[in-house]
C-alpha cells in the first residue's frame, strides 16, 4: 500500500486547506443556501461526468478499477429533484483534463479516482447538515443522492479502490503521475471550493456564479 502513503502525504496539506474554506465549514455545519448547493452539484457533475468518461475509455484502468456507484449519475438526479438544469461545462474543467492528460500516462487518471472515490467517505458526514441547511429529509430521492448512494459497503469499496491503486503502480515505470493527477484534482477542487466561499452570503441566495 505504499501508494496509497504516497498519495495521502502528498495530498495532505491542500485537502486540510480546502476542509478551511468558508464554504465546507458551512456544509458540515449545514448553513449553505441552496443557491451554493445547486452550483456546487452542477459543477461537480462536470468533473464526475468527464472522470467517468475516461475510465471507461482506458482498458487497463477499467479493468482493475472497482465497480462503484455512478457519482455522475447521483448528481444529475440531484439536479433534476431540485428543478436545476446542468449548465455548459466551464473552462476550468477542460483545464483539469489537460493538465492529467499532459501527464502522458492514461493510468495517471487513477489519482483523480483517488480523490473522486475518497470523497465518498466526507459525503458519509455531510448528508445531515446539509439535509438541515436544505430542509429535506435525509433519504435518496430528494437531492441528496451524491452523499448518500454509496453502495451496501462503503467501507469494502475503499479497500478496493487502494487494493487498485496499488496494482496500477507496480505496473508503472513512474507511479509519481498518479500522484500527481491526484494532486492536480484536489487543487482544481480547492478553487471550486475558494470562489463559492468568495460569494457573498445575499447574492449566492439569489443567483449562480460562472466557476
Amino acid at each position: 500500500m505504499e501508494i496509497l502513503n504516497r498519495l495521502r502525504e502528498a495530498t495532505a496539506d491542500i485537502h486540510r486547506r480546502i476542509e478551511k474554506l468558508p464554504f465546507s465549514r458551512r456544509m458540515l455545519t449545514g448553513q449553505i443556501s441552496r443557491r451554493e448547493y445547486t452550483v456546487l452539484l452542477q459543477a461537480l457533475l462536470h468533473i464526475h461526468q468527464s472522470y467517468e468518461r475516461i475510465l471507461n475509455a482506458c482498458p487497463a484502468l477499467r479493468t482493475l478499477w472497482p465497480q462503484c456507484p455512478s457519482r455522475a449519475a447521483a448528481l444529475a438526479r440531484d439536479l433534476e429533484c431540485l428543478g436545476v438544469e446542468l449548465n455548459d461545462r466551464p473552462g476550468w474543467v477542460e483545464e483539469w483534463i489537460s493538465q492529467i492528460d499532459a501527464l502522458q500516462e492514461p493510468m495517471a487518471w487513477a489519482g483523480a479516482g483517488y480523490v473522486l472515490e475518497g470523497s465518498r467517505q466526507g459525503s458519509r458526514f455531510l448528508a445531515a447538515p446539509l439535509a438541515k441547511a436544505l430542509d429535506l429529509p435525509l433519504q435518496m430521492g430528494v437531492g441528496l443522492d451524491y452523499h448518500l448512494d454509496n453502495g451496501p459497503d462503503p467501507a469494502q469499496t475503499w479497500r478496493a479502490v487502494g487494493l487498485a491503486l496499488s496494482n496500477l503502480a507496480t505496473r508503472l515505470q513512474n507511479p509519481n503521475s498518479i500522484v500527481a493527477a491526484a494532486v492536480i484534482t484536489f487543487e482544481n477542487l480547492h478553487s471550486l471550493y475558494r470562489d463559492i466561499s468568495t460569494l457573498p452570503q445575499e447574492i449566492a441566495q439569489e443567483r449562480s456564479i460562472s466557476v
